[in-house]
């Protein structure tokens, strides 16, 4: 059992990019009359953490909080009007708050009809989780392991009138779940091949990122990457240098709006004299097909 616990990087750059894009997926997921929707967190978290006084959190949700409303883009501001909704508005310069994992925030998104089956592997996390979210009746929150429990759910969600969406996020403090990552996406391809995921990774390096799209390519899962880069390369630090949102079955309209996003924070979150950088790879995905 490895001893990763979120609450030390919660809220950071990477989960700022990690729930914009998160929250925009959903939005579009949950328009209008859409069939309902099963939301599946692999590695839910505690839901819910609050921020100690200083931390990652103040090279990331602090920048955002710091800018003026009719200055940030309109995803952003989606995006703060979501952190609202999941009760997160009461972070303070050098006081800390409250910032909602992505389960709290994907259940701010989904519908009555929806529901959410929420992983956790390590057992004082699920236990904060059931606190945190497990009055709410949508909401399955199961202490097991997330892989198994993703693809027990693509093989037996088959009805054709609810969807399945799929957030997964492991803590990658075992080089494994880059492999565990892109199996988990081949399964639920072939198992639901409508279905749609967000799979998020951190950078130090691209050596990692590289070799993950490498093995989606490999496996035959299409997809679209987009990254955040917020500290140059050549610079060493103990922090992420970035991170990434793999989409797969995602819409051109929401490719572009992840793009978008990580534009409007790159100079935000920038951590080395502004400089900043976004990259984007896509496979296997044609126009026609999105």
């Amino acid at each position: 059992m490895s001893d990763y616990s979120h609450r030390f990087h919660a809220a950071n750059h990477g989960d700022v990019f990690k729930h914009a894009v998160l929250v925009a997926a959903l939005a579009e997921a949950t328009q209008g009359d859409r069939p309902p929707l099963t939301f599946v967190e692999t590695h839910s978290g505690e839901g819910q953490y609050r921020l100690a006084n200083t931390g990652e959190w103040t090279e990331g949700i602090a920048r955002l909080d710091a800018v003026a409303s009719e200055r940030i883009s309109a995803g952003l501001a989606e995006f703060r009007a979501a952190l609202a909704r999941a009760g997160a508005a009461t972070r303070v310069p050098n006081r800390g708050g409250d910032y909602p994992g992505s389960p709290r925030l994907a259940l701010g998104a989904l519908r009555p009809q929806d529901t959410a089956a929420l992983f956790e592997k390590d057992a004082q996390a699920a236990a904060a989780l059931t606190r945190a979210l497990g009055h709410d009746k949508r909401a399955r929150i199961t202490h097991g392991d997330g892989w198994v429990g993703l693809a027990a759910l693509a093989e037996t969600t088959q009805e054709p009138s609810r969807r399945l969406f799929a957030h997964i996020d492991p803590p990658y403090t075992d080089k494994d779940e880059w492999t565990q990552a892109a199996t988990a996406l081949q399964t639920l391809r072939a198992r639901r091949p409508d279905a749609r995921a967000i799979l998020w990774y951190p950078i130090k390096s691209l050596t990692r990122p590289n070799a993950l799209m490498a093995d989606l390519r490999r496996l035959g899962v299409p997809g679209v990457a987009v990254e955040l880069h917020v500290t140059p390369q050549e610079i060493k630090r103990n922090a992420l240098h970035g991170s990434g949102v793999l989409l797969v079955g995602a819409s051109t309209a929401l490719v572009e709006r992840a793009s978008a996003l990580a534009a409007a924070l790159g100079p935000l979150m920038a951590t080395h004299d502004a400089r900043w950088f976004t990259r984007s790879v896509g496979w296997g995905v044609s126009a026609a097909s999105r």
